[in-house]
């Protein structure tokens, strides 16, 4: 899969390598979400294993994919990442070292939580993280 090597690449000690993923990404966003050549689940598969990479960079792309994908294909999107623990490595990266991160997870639970069955969810899952891990709202609520 092409966006599991381009990820990666984002985050290269080459600054022409970092350019030419960067512009391959680019590329890659443009895709017709309604396409049926498009597999959605096979894209967030990728993204949530990015979504752990030790690059900063990379993982501010996973997570920008995953909000795209939503804009593009919410519904699709909406059925499989549920399998795939979307959710919970969304609610992992509080534990980020990066506000960057954190702040682009922090987006892409808000698109996820635009419709209502969607909302108590994810506040639910919010709600339950803080209460699991005290100091992270006191690291991350100030």
């Amino acid at each position: 899969d092409v966006l599991g090597v381009i990820l990666p690449c984002l985050s290269h000690s080459e600054e022409r390598i970092r350019q030419v993923a960067l512009q391959t990404n680019e590329n890659l966003l443009e895709f017709d979400a309604a396409s049926p050549e498009i597999d959605i689940a096979s894209l967030l598969v990728v993204v949530r294993k990015e979504m752990s990479s030790g690059q900063e960079a990379t993982r501010l792309k996973a997570l920008w994919w995953i909000s795209s994908l939503l804009a593009r294909s919410r519904s699709t999107a909406l059925e499989v990442q549920g399998d795939m623990g979307v959710m919970g490595a969304l609610l992992e990266t509080f534990n980020d070292k990066s506000d960057q991160v954190v702040e682009r997870a922090l987006e892409v639970l808000a698109r996820l939580a635009q419709e209502d069955p969607h909302f108590e969810t994810t506040i639910q899952r919010i709600v339950e993280k803080f209460r699991e891990q005290p100091s992270l709202l006191e690291r991350r609520g100030s």
